[in-house]
């Protein structure tokens, strides 16, 4: 295929020396990733990429469709926190992302007594997605949340080799154990924290969200687009205080919508056009290279407004779409 090829990656903590000796075989353009640009280059530092362009995502946008529902206001909803995640996380990412099973496990025992009116699960059966999931967070006033990422970066498998034969070996082991028999000389080898997509699905959903405190790519700010709730829980009676308030939590909700949802530099549309501006690059420089070294292609050798209406009749014909259509 001598068009442009682009990968679009997430889960970058895993089989990283395997998948970067993949996109050089490939021969991939364009590797769009998750990661901040420092760390796009301490991972991603391989002499086969030396041509790839490489450029940095967040791993999730603003929706359109999500902007334009009809989402209830705080008063109007019944149940006051909720969450979803999962507490199979694998040890072997590191310490940094047990913050998703530790904000979940603290808060429904720590606010027990609350009075608060919760949701919050952590067992995989439990997990809502699609219509399920938007509706979810449209019945809450809050949803707790932590970044997203990882604490160490698996280059070669071995630490998850490592971890499971320590597990095999120790059926009964915790996170803490494993931690201390195999997890220290990785830990913070490479720290991947950023904000993700459920953020941005619930200050859309106009949901207030309470996090733990954290970068968040620089999108978000403590107080002004999320409740700060501190990892030792030290500020939690302050956080049920500001729940039960829902002038308090509007306010927080419509800030963050006209802030972020509203934003274009957050919206998937806009993410979308960046990608096509990208390929329109990478391709007239694929272009101009192969025509330089006079490639025997039929797709190199047309010009690129016969290559497009070209393509625009194929697509005409198997689309059935009519004569003029783009």
């Amino acid at each position: 295929f001598p068009g442009v090829k682009i990968q679009i990656i997430q889960d970058e903590y895993r089989w990283i020396n395997r998948m970067k000796a993949a996109i050089a075989d490939l021969g991939i353009h364009v590797l769009v990733s998750s990661l901040r640009p420092q760390t796009i280059m301490k991972v991603y530092h391989h002499p086969g990429l030396a041509q790839t362009i490489k450029c940095s995502a967040l791993p999730g946008y603003v929706d359109d469709g999500l902007v334009r529902m009809k989402a209830p206001r705080i008063a109007e909803r019944e149940i006051d926190v909720v969450y979803r995640g999962r507490d199979d996380l694998q040890y072997w990412m590191g310490h940094f992302p047990r913050d998703k099973v530790d904000i979940a496990r603290n808060f429904l025992e720590l606010a027990a007594n609350s009075n608060l009116n919760t949701d919050v699960n952590i067992t995989d059966p439990a997990r809502l997605y699609r219509e399920d999931w938007n509706n979810f967070l449209m019945s809450a006033r809050v949803a707790l949340g932590t970044e997203g990422g990882a604490s160490i970066f698996d280059f070669d498998g071995e630490v998850e080799a490592k971890v499971q034969d320590y597990m095999d070996r120790n059926p009964d082991a915790g996170f803490d154990d494993v931690a201390d028999a195999v997890l220290g000389p990785y830990e913070g080898n490479i720290v991947h924290k950023t904000i993700t997509p459920r953020c941005f699905e619930a200050i859309a959903l106009r949901t207030a969200l309470v996090l733990f405190p954290g970068e968040y790519r620089g999108v978000l700010e403590p107080w002004r687009h999320y409740i700060p709730l501190q990892r030792d829980f030290s500020n939690l009676q302050e956080v049920i205080e500001k729940i039960r308030d829902h002038a308090f939590l509007q306010d927080l909700v419509d800030r963050a919508f006209e802030e972020i949802a509203l934003n274009a530099h957050y919206q998937l549309s806009t993410h979308i056009q960046r990608l096509d501006c990208l390929i329109d690059r990478v391709d007239r420089r694929l272009y101009d290279d192969c025509r330089s070294l006079r490639f025997p292609w039929n797709l190199v050798r047309s010009s690129p407004s016969t290559r497009l209406g070209s393509w625009h009749r194929r697509a005409r014909r198997r689309f059935a779409l009519p004569e003029g259509s783009q």
